[in-house]
């Protein structure tokens, strides 16, 4: 092979790449903006679109989509989780470098879901304050 087609080669390789992972973003925030048939009828209260933690997964940009709803919240990226509020045990808001309130927490005892969910959020006191709001009183859970 000569300098002229390998240089080529490696293009086409550097070009397919970048289009496989440029369509594997668009894949993840396509899909955690999809709504579920639970919510097709059914008005948010609070959106957001962030970054954040769910499992073992860091998301780094809009790739995790928080939806609360009268009945239920929605957290959705790669993939999506639908929480009742007598799943969720606590909301914790988060702080970046311990100072500014930029992430919500959702402590929950859902079996099927990631042990750990963390999203970015513009207002985090305003979607801790709305679960919060909805969360059962202890004690009254079934």
């Amino acid at each position: 092979m000569d300098y002229f087609s390998e240089e080529l080669l490696f293009l086409g390789v550097g070009m397919l790449f970048f289009v496989l992972i440029f369509g594997f973003f668009i894949v993840i925030v396509v899909r955690s903006r999809s709504r579920l048939d639970i919510e097709k009828d059914k008005e948010p209260l609070y959106t957001s679109t962030g970054g954040g933690r769910m499992g073992w997964l860091n998301y780094r940009g809009p790739f995790i989509n928080l939806r609360i709803y009268d009945a239920f919240v929605v957290v959705s990226s790669f993939q999506t989780i639908v929480l009742r509020y007598d799943e969720i045990e606590r909301v914790d808001i988060k702080k970046w470098m311990g100072a500014v309130a930029d992430r919500v927490q959702i402590v929950h005892h859902k079996a099927d879901a990631p042990g750990t969910i963390i999203i970015g959020t513009i207002n985090p006191t305003q979607a801790k304050e709305i679960i919060d709001a909805h969360l059962p009183q202890r004690g009254q859970r079934p």
